[in-house]
């Protein structure tokens, strides 16, 4: 089974991200602040993608990926942003984020691209309900999740 770092300083949406990757098989570590997150990274916690919000408080997503990237430059990340400006967009590519998705995020694309980071980086357009191919909801199941206002 597969582990996951969720990293978002807005609880609501914190637990829909978290219950909807558990749900469809993955494990999962919820924190609420990317220094606690950082410190498992440091100390060599067993993760294998980390999905991280551009805004939190102390250390927002740039420079939490820029920490990342000094300890585990091989850790795929996909980082989730409301509305950002191309330089930002920019600046997580250029430390290497695996992607970059503006919320709000459907649990289908999410699962899309977490699977595909996982899987080395090539998207799966066949995907199916498992989890480590690509889709984990169906059409019917979707649920958008966002920051809540």
């Amino acid at each position: 089974m597969k582990t996951i770092i969720v990293a978002c300083d807005d609880q609501t949406s914190l637990r829909s991200l978290d219950d909807m990757l558990t749900r469809v098989g993955y494990k999962t570590i919820a924190a609420g602040n990317s220094e606690a997150v950082f410190a498992l990274i440091r100390d060599g916690a067993p993760v294998d993608l980390v999905v991280i919000d551009l805004v939190m408080p102390a250390m927002d997503g740039l420079e939490f990926l820029s920490h990342i990237r000094r300890v585990n430059p091989q850790l795929p990340c996909v980082m989730i942003a409301g509305n950002c400006s191309i330089e930002v967009y920019l600046k997580a590519i250029n430390l290497g984020v695996y992607d970059y998705l503006n919320k709000p995020v459907s649990s289908k694309e999410i699962c899309k691209v977490i699977a595909s980071a996982l899987k080395s980086g090539h998207p799966d357009p066949m995907a199916s309900r498992d989890p480590e191919d690509g889709v984990c909801l169906d059409d019917t199941q979707d649920q958008s999740w966002k920051r809540a206002s």
